[in-house]
């Protein structure tokens, strides 16, 4: 995965080769990027198809007071208030039967009550590989 807790602890190096058209020759790119998730100020939970939580940032652990190894491989709707279990799994068969076209996002409140996600199918061509519960818009 690839966070870190501090800037400059980890780096990503990639290497883009375009065509300029105009010149007709190549030309390189390298890209030097440093993980900057520490920064987030939202939560970020990543989840697979069945609601297991696969990852959360630093302030997704914060606000869960919990560890990254405490969080990992629960299921999400043990972390909601007790009426947003229903709308969350409600939402999950839901996404599951309707065409991903109308798939949408859905509210949701964790069980302290005080924040509110947003949790939306993520989709690759057709197909709901998980979701991705954020504090943002």
């Amino acid at each position: 995965r690839f966070e870190r807790a501090r800037p400059n602890q980890l780096w990503q190096t990639d290497l883009f080769t375009f065509m300029l058209k105009r010149e007709h020759r190549r030309a390189y790119m390298v890209v030097f990027m440093d993980d900057h998730t520490h920064a987030v100020a939202e939560v970020v939970i990543e989840l697979d198809t069945h609601a297991k939580i696969l990852s959360a940032n630093l302030m997704a652990l914060r606000v869960l007071g919990r560890s990254e190894a405490e969080v990992t491989g629960l299921v999400f709707t043990d972390l909601l208030t007790p009426g947003d279990r229903a709308v969350f799994e409600g939402f999950l068969s839901q996404t599951s039967r309707d065409s991903l076209e109308t798939a949408a996002a859905t509210e949701v409140r964790l069980a302290d009550g005080e924040h509110r996600l947003l949790c939306r199918p993520v989709l690759d061509n057709g197909e709901i590989l998980g979701f991705l519960v954020t504090t943002g818009a």
